[in-house]
């Protein structure tokens, strides 16, 4: 427990020092005239559907993966949430966006169409978009403007926190979430 204890600690760290320049504390909300006219930077937190069975549903561990995004994401600041239409993509966002009283958006099959709008309508703000193996490299590389050579979208329990800033650079970087019961050593 005391490693699980020390994760969410130094996962906490981390967001708070990503997320500085958009909120004025740990757990504050965003609001459109707290945020400087010039210089935004806009953050997007990218990941797959939690846990699935093999007709496509949430597992027991997908649920509580789920429930784990609140935990994580809760008091980030985000102003809206995206998803597919698929169940299991909905049921990963459903815990969160009830918690922050946002009602996530359904986006389709025209990743540069949906990038585009997500750039425009969200520039300055934090963001979690929500989908599947073979979305999230796409949607994180129209994000960011270029290929990436590494393997995304393949786990469960990978959060990819792009940031891109006011000129148009981004970055990624990949961090886990939930419980990984059962498992003796880092991966």
């Amino acid at each position: 427990m005391r490693r699980i204890f020390n994760f969410r600690m130094a996962f906490i760290v981390f967001i708070s020092s990503i997320t500085l320049p958009l909120v004025s504390g740990i757990g504050s909300k965003v609001y459109a005239q707290d945020r400087p006219e010039t210089g935004h930077i806009t953050t997007v937190f990218v990941l797959r559907h939690a846990d699935r069975d093999k007709e496509g549903n949430l597992t027991e561990a997908g649920k509580y993966r789920a429930i784990d995004l609140v935990h994580v994401l809760g008091s980030s600041g985000i102003e809206a949430i995206y998803t597919t239409d698929f169940d299991r993509t909905k049921g990963t966002v459903q815990p969160l966006a009830r918690c922050l009283g946002i009602h996530p958006e359904i986006y389709g099959r025209n990743l540069k169409e949906f990038v585009d709008k997500v750039m425009t309508t969200h520039r300055g703000e934090p963001v979690l978009i929500v989908g599947h193996d073979s979305t999230l490299k796409p949607i994180i590389e129209g994000l960011i403007g270029r290929k990436i050579e590494r393997n995304i979208g393949d786990q469960f329990d990978d959060i990819h926190i792009v940031t891109i800033d006011p000129s148009g650079n981004g970055t990624v970087v990949s961090i886990k979430y939930g419980n990984r019961i059962g498992l003796n050593k880092c991966k």
